[in-house]
């Protein structure tokens, strides 16, 4: 399939630049813009989901372990010039990429790859700025999901589905003047629908396609069944987002598509020629008069001149300054560009990392924040998030508190624990203005620690400062405890 297309858009995009060389120049008042071929590097996010053995009841989250990178290239027309920019459709490809999974961790081996995306879309773009447009438009894709199967199992599980994606971007044009114009800028979508599998189905399918079995075996007649599920686990891994790089050409010229042309001029007939006139010998005194004729001519013609220089000095002076505001919004636009550019670096940098996440420890039974503690949340908000990263690259609405208990003194364990998220969050909002979007108790049910010891117990009693767990498991953020309060009450 890949190779078809390669051998179908290669012959394509020769089409469009013959076509635009041949082709007279465009009307210099008509916006319209016929052809454009835009190529990108694509980085998508793909879908989480939950995995559950029907058979013991376990279940554990399946995700994609880092964002995919991979080429990508659409053709568009613009379909309707409008006062504003016009409406532009186009159609495109995103080449292959592998799919790693990941469970708690450890690799799946699914040996899942997203064979393809076919688009089809319609944009609304603003060119109202020099050198700038902008859009927002609307795009259907299809998306091929793609397991090999073990030999000695069965087939390759294959799933495909299309689905809406949102879709925006901002480019800048380099503007020459000439009836080519390249561009570069930076593109985003995401799609509002998911498609959504049974959990248990999800597990039995993975489990038939790859013969692993990390939340236990299917002791069942049916679990050697080799038809494919409905419900295939590919199915649980669409994309869900993408930003890209792009970069591509503009061919045509630009203009003001509701200008109307000029009129053609109207010809003026000339004036038949008058006989010159007789002229009558001037009297004696005429000479006098001459020279004063001559002179009031003389200071005419200086202040003609004078005025002249001085409308010459004044369209000199609007055009510098015109000049100069163009130049100002250009270099505005440019360093727009390169904060987004570098924002994006820096959320990639971390995720490298790792999101570095604060963790305290609370005596049993209390959830007061005790003086270590305390120390311990100074420490990071002057380590981590006021070091001039987090702060720039996560709003504090991303920011989420969850807490535990020991498994110990349960009817109470969820009023403890959800107390000790808030005492967490209350203290960042009041000490140091940092609102975090929600905090959540989980009881018991969240322990770091295994075991009944009294050092197990003091671990389990926390609260801990994350991300929102919809990053953590759809854009591939890990989570790292970079600052860890002392452990107290271990005795009791």
């Amino acid at each position: 399939m890949k190779q078809l297309i390669y051998s179908s858009l290669a012959p394509m995009a020769t089409s469009i630049f013959l076509i635009a060389g041949q082709a007279p120049q465009e009307n210099p008042r008509s916006k319209y813009w016929p052809f454009e071929a835009q190529l990108g590097v694509s980085f998508m996010g793909y879908n989480s989901h939950k995995a559950e053995n029907p058979i013991n009841g376990s279940s554990t989250e399946f995700s994609p372990s880092g964002v995919q990178l991979a080429p990508s290239i659409r053709l568009s027309l613009d379909a309707i010039c409008l006062p504003f920019g016009s409406i532009q459709v186009s159609a495109g490809y995103r080449f292959s990429n592998d799919v790693p999974l990941e469970y708690n961790g450890v690799d799946a081996k699914a040996e899942m790859s997203h064979k393809q995306q076919v688009f089809f879309g319609a944009m609304l773009r603003f060119d109202k700025i020099k050198n700038l447009d902008f859009g927002v438009g609307l795009d259907g894709r299809s998306d091929w999901m793609y397991a090999t199967r073990k030999p000695t199992i069965g087939t390759a599980t294959q799933d495909n589905a299309m689905r809406p994606w949102l879709r925006a971007n901002a480019r800048y044009l380099f503007d020459r003047g000439t009836n080519t114009t390249p561009f570069v800028g930076l593109e985003a979508a995401f799609a509002p629908t998911g498609v959504d599998v049974n959990a248990k189905n999800y597990y039995r399918d993975y489990y038939i396609n790859t013969g692993r079995k990390p939340l236990g075996d299917l002791e069942t007649p049916n679990h050697a069944d080799l038809t494919p599920s409905p419900d295939s686990f590919t199915r649980g891994h669409f994309p869900v987002w993408e930003v890209a790089i792009i970069g591509g050409v503009r061919f045509g010229r630009t203009g003001d598509c509701t200008s109307k042309p000029a009129p053609a001029p109207v010809p003026v007939a000339k004036p038949e020629a008058k006989p010159a006139p007789v002229v009558i010998p001037p009297p004696v005194a005429e000479p006098v008069k001459v020279e004063d004729d001559s002179a009031k001519r003389a200071a005419e013609e200086a202040a003609r001149l004078e005025a002249e220089r001085r409308a010459a000095e004044e369209a000199a002076r609007l055009e510098a300054e015109r000049r100069a505001a163009e130049e100002a919004a250009r270099r505005a636009a440019e360093k727009k560009v390169t904060e987004e550019i570098a924002t994006v670096s820096l959320i990639d940098k971390i995720k490298q990392e790792g999101f570095k996440s604060l963790l305290v420890h609370f005596e049993t039974s209390q959830y007061e924040l005790t003086a270590e503690n305390k120390k311990a949340i100074a420490k990071w908000v002057n380590d981590v998030w006021n070091n001039g990263q987090y702060s720039k690259a996560f709003d504090q609405r991303r920011l989420y508190i969850i807490a535990n208990c020991d498994e110990r003194n349960e009817p109470v364990n969820q009023k403890l624990s959800d107390d000790r998220a808030t005492a967490l969050a209350n203290y960042l909002r009041t000490e140091f203005n940092i609102n975090v979007s929600r905090q959540k108790g989980y009881a018991h049910n969240r322990p770091i620690a295994r075991g009944t010891t009294a050092t197990a117990f003091a671990k389990n009693r926390y609260a801990q400062l994350i991300l929102d767990e919809n990053d953590i498991l759809n854009t591939g953020f890990k989570v790292i405890v970079h600052i860890e309060g002392p452990l107290v009450g271990v005795g009791k």
